[in-house]
């Protein structure tokens, strides 16, 4: 069965369904691609002598001295990336000699992320190395699938607190033990909504007087009134009107009790219950009611809202707001795109929701991680993961500053190309590979003092123990999922009915034992 299981994950390439942001950061530019850094690789750690085969779901190892050592990996992937194997190669010769160690990488879309990972790490596979992605890193160690990193940590402490930032690294950290690196990347964030540019030209609206919901419905009434035939609002992603909430807060993990105020504030109450969550919630019954939000919202199918957005049928959507965000929405959904920020910028756990790990089941944690850092500190390593092979999966269009800008080969793009994830936010160090035109190429540059800037929450660092509570965080997952996603799409009906039904089976579920139990550590967590 875990045999099956390994071959059948191995072909798993179907459509991603989340972008990140798109990358660049310093140069090197003799080989075209990156320099390799090779700071911190000593301390990374010293290899075992077993060595994994690399067979999901065969635990088997040996090496004789001085054999080139095989990890298994799962990273994010995409649909159709005929190239992934040739990448990989790629990738392996390069670490073959800097540090004797191959991967083999099963790539697995965002999509379908949660439900396959949780059978491998349930199924007790053999995986080295993988992101910590959609699911709380203190459910994975209170399920025992997640290895404490401490001493490895401990060894590449300078170089990982350089490349991560000191403040972030302990978000990755359960009662005290690190159980995941974030990744490098934007750290900060807002709401905004995105729409085709043209069509807003046609509305007459300029764009600064686009601040919040009451200005935006006026342009998108304008838009249906020009447009009857298009969905003026569609879906974030599949039947998810919006991703994150509208508001700024900490979702202190799971969203199961949260702080308000951009995590200002350190009492723990619950999202649903607030008066920001109802008016929202009644704001978007009007629009749906007004045939604003696509009516088969809740049965979305199309995944992302780029792949509508290319079809072009659909007018915008609600999205990220961080760097650039007009550049990034334009190359994705082949249409220029203007974005009005609905929020300000804020830092919380949520903006370092990926981590990469090392599953309880891996065969060899100290290759494992050797290989985590050469793919923190390694550009060129790097850049194939999250672009691919030059002249066949980009191009450079802009080689004069920082790590250059790129873009697709003529007549392909992103639908067309062998290796296209759209998955760079979830890589180990985004910073280190080229920017994705038409961003600019100071792009990171431009990350980085956002990261600065940001408004960061009171809590960041906080990853709260629900191992006590778990049961109570099943319950109230599934009422979440029954209620939260019809709400805020403005599909539910009667509001002030549904809101109450949805807090009540909260209640009963033991919400407030989880928000006393986030409180109790969150306080012991400041003091």
């Amino acid at each position: 069965m875990k045999k099956t299981l390994a071959i059948l994950l191995s072909m798993i390439m179907v459509v991603s369904m989340l972008v990140g942001c798109s990358s660049g950061s310093k140069a090197a530019k003799d080989s075209g691609v990156g320099s390799t850094d090779t700071a911190g690789k000593a301390a990374s750690g010293s290899v075992d002598d077993g060595k994994a085969d690399g067979n999901l779901g065969d635990g088997e190892s040996s090496q004789a001295a001085g054999e080139i050592q095989t990890i298994n990996v799962i990273a994010p992937g995409a649909s159709d990336m005929a190239d992934a194997e040739a990448v990989v190669e790629r990738m392996n010769e390069i670490t073959r000699k800097t540090i004797g160690i191959e991967a083999k990488i099963t790539f697995i879309a965002t999509g379908v992320w949660s439900e396959q990972t949780n059978l491998i790490l349930s199924g007790g596979e053999v995986v080295d190395l993988m992101p910590w992605y959609n699911t709380t890193i203190s459910t994975l160690v209170a399920n025992g699938q997640a290895m404490a990193l401490d001493s490895y940590y401990e060894a590449n402490k300078e170089v990982l607190d350089s490349i991560v930032g000191e403040k972030f690294i302990n978000v990755g950290r359960v009662n005290g033990q690190l159980y995941g690196i974030p990744t490098a990347g934007e750290r900060g964030g807002g709401m905004g909504f995105v729409m085709r540019k043209d069509i807003f030209e046609e509305t007459g609206f300029d764009k600064a007087e686009v601040k919040d919901l009451d200005s935006l419905y006026k342009v998108l009434k304008k838009a249906q009134e020009l447009h009857p035939e298009m969905d003026i609002v569609i879906p974030q992603n599949s039947s998810m009107l919006i991703l994150d909430p509208y508001h700024q807060i900490d979702n202190l993990g799971d969203e199961l009790g949260v702080l308000m105020d951009a995590g200002q504030s350190t009492h723990v109450e619950n999202y649903y219950e607030t008066e920001e969550f109802r008016s929202f919630c009644e704001t978007m019954n009007q629009w749906y009611e007004e045939g604003l939000i696509m009516k088969d919202a809740l049965n979305n199918t199309a995944g992302f809202y780029i792949v509508p957005m290319r079809a072009g049928n659909s007018v915008g959507a609600f999205a990220a707001y961080n760097v650039y965000p007009e550049e990034g929405a334009t190359r994705l959904c082949q249409y220029e795109m203007v974005q009005f920020p609905l929020s300000g910028i804020y830092s919380s756990n949520k903006n370092a929701s990926c981590y990469w790990g090392i599953p309880a089941s891996s065969a060899n944690p100290d290759a494992a991680f050797k290989y985590l850092m050469e793919l923190e500190t390694n550009a060129e390593l790097s850049t194939l993961l999250c672009c691919g092979i030059e002249d066949v999966n980009y191009i450079y269009t802009d080689k004069s500053q920082y790590n250059g800008v790129i873009d697709y080969p003529e007549g392909v793009d992103g639908t067309s190309s062998g290796y296209a994830t759209g998955l760079q936010w979830m890589m180990p160090n985004e910073f280190l590979v080229p920017v994705w035109a038409p961003n600019p190429a100071d792009y990171w540059e431009a990350c980085k003092q956002l990261n600065e800037s940001a408004v960061v929450s009171k809590a960041l660092g906080f990853v709260y123990d629900n191992t006590e509570v778990i049961n109570q965080v099943t319950a109230c997952t599934n009422v979440v999922s029954k209620y939260k996603w019809a709400l805020m799409a403005g599909a539910a009906g009667d509001v002030t009915s549904a809101l109450q039904k949805f807090n009540e089976e909260l209640k009963a579920a033991g919400i407030d034992d989880i928000i006393t139990a986030k409180q109790s550590q969150l306080d012991a967590f400041l003091k």
